[in-house]
């Protein structure tokens, strides 16, 4: 087995470019010191060691121009004192006081380079920790310039996009959009730049973007702007919404689902009160038929058997007619169910998620109080769902003129092992002449209704073995609950 053996270090630990530096600062300081040696001492030949001290100012070190220029101070008292007798004609003073000068003036460009090298070094970690921050960004963060030029391009532009940064720096940022935006994004810039008229600045807004692949996909897109030295920066946020939409559709073709089988569910439930109130006077029909036909026998001649005919016909049609309604009945009809285990709070949540797309903008709050843990219910989950959703769709109807609009859905662990869901709300309740017949068919208090809803409700409750039931709260409002019975497999596994 192989070993991984660790990288080699650098045979020189430090890069060409510092090496280069470093190498300039040093060969400039001994050709002043070599002047200093050379020129009279009146001469300020040391002023001149400013120049490596600017020079390591560029070095990696925050500590280099002090160190230059503690050696330009060495070397400036050096020379003084290496300086050949022929050239120490000049007062002490001006030699002095030169010297003097230069040491300070070492010192002064020194701290204001070290200065300016720890304000460089600050800037540099502020720059890495908001590169970072960008980077960790799910969302693409774009900079460009007054041009359009991208000028920066995040680590979650690189993933949304399928660009490198590399690639897209420089380049105009409209090679991000499909077609008209992409042709037509230098109007919009040029245009805003002129005029100040923005459609998207400071607030999201959804756009299409388009990737190296290609694709299309939608995104929210929100620009900010920011003036740097008189240059003007515009930064982009792009969210991609495609799983949004996408969950987004799918509550819609839901919803759309869940309505029309609410219809289909009235429509059956009006056939089946017009196929029962019809099977009344059709059997009264079959039977004075009948009665008359059998009222016909006792006659004698010709004339009474040709109306014993015509009555057996009359019955004949009327069982034909009473077959065809029993046939529309089971037609129309539900049909068996198939009931499964299932939590009735996953059934609540799934309900309610289509049942309350439009409280938020209606004033309406709405608050959950789902007991953990109970057992699980043998149901039809869309069964459940469908009565779930009519109860809270019913609420939130009733609260179109309540000033107080609440509603809160409740599950919980009845007295003899059922679950308990219950569903109430602050509106104007329901009047006692209702309350009374409130699950009966066409029965309702809505301007508009059918007063097919509970009916179907009840319908479906009792198809479970459970009870349903509605009243008005004392305190105002209504509560409508239903119970169903608990899963005994649940129950023995617990």
């Amino acid at each position: 087995m192989s070993v991984p053996t660790q990288p080699a270090a650098p045979a020189w630990p430090i890069d060409l470019k510092t090496a280069l530096l470093l190498t300039a600062g040093v060969a400039t300081t001994l050709v002043i010191f070599a002047l200093d040696l050379i020129l009279p001492l009146g001469v300020a030949a040391a002023v001149p060691y400013v120049v490596p001290i600017l020079i390591s100012m560029w070095l990696p070190w925050r500590t280099a121009p002090l160190a230059f220029a503690a050696a330009a101070t060495v070397l400036t008292a050096l020379g003084y004192f290496l300086s050949p007798p022929a050239l120490q004609g000049t007062p002490l003073w001006v030699v002095v006081g030169n010297r003097l000068l230069s040491v300070f003036m070492f010192g002064t460009v020194a701290v204001l380079c070290w200065w300016r090298q720890r304000y460089a070094d600050q800037l540099d970690q502020e720059r890495a920790r908001l590169r970072s921050v960008i980077d960790i960004s799910l969302d693409a963060i774009v900079a460009i310039d007054e041009r359009g030029l991208i000028q920066s391009f995040s680590r979650g532009g690189e993933r949304l996009f399928g660009y490198t940064e590399r690639e897209v720096l420089g380049r105009n940022v409209s090679m991000l959009m499909p077609e008209p935006h992409r042709s037509r994004h230098d109007q919009y810039l040029d245009r805003y730049l002129r005029t100040g008229e923005s459609r998207i600045m400071g607030a999201g807004r959804m756009v299409e973007a388009q990737r190296r692949d290609g694709s299309v996909f939608p995104v929210n897109l929100m620009v900010g702007e920011v003036n740097a030295g008189g240059r003007r920066l515009f930064t982009g946020f792009v969210q991609d919404m495609t799983e949004r939409e996408r969950a987004r559709s799918k509550i819609h073709d839901l919803q759309i689902e869940l309505y029309r089988i609410g219809r289909l569910s009235e429509l059956g439930e009006i056939a089946s009160a017009i196929a029962h109130e019809l099977n009344q006077p059709l059997t009264a029909i079959s039977n004075y038929v009948r009665a008359g036909a059998n009222m016909a026998r006792t006659l004698e001649g010709d004339a009474a058997a040709k109306v014993i005919l015509l009555m057996d016909k009359a019955v004949q049609q009327t069982d034909r007619a009473g077959q065809i309604i029993r046939r529309l009945r089971q037609l129309i009809g539900r049909g068996q169910a198939e009931l499964l285990p299932v939590s009735i709070n996953d059934v609540i949540g799934d309900a309610c998620a289509l049942a309350l797309i439009d409280t938020r903008q209606k004033g309406i709050n709405v608050s959950f109080d789902l007991t953990d843990a109970l057992p699980d219910v043998l149901a039809d989950a869309t069964q459940i769902q469908q009565v779930i959703f009519n109860l809270v769709r019913n609420s939130v109807d009733a609260l179109h003129t309540s000033e107080r609009r609440e509603i809160v859905v409740r599950t919980a662990a009845g007295a003899n092992g059922d679950i308990e869901v219950s569903v109430s709300d602050t509106g104007p309740g329901l009047p006692p002449e209702v309350e009374e017949r409130l699950f009966m068919p066409f029965v309702t208090t809505k301007p508009n209704g059918m007063g097919i809803g509970l009916s179907i409700c009840r319908s479906i409750i009792d198809a479970h073995d459970g009870r349903i039931w509605g009243r008005s709260r004392p305190e105002g409002g209504a509560i409508f609950a239903f119970q169903l019975p608990a899963h005994e497999g649940a129950e023995m596994e617990q």
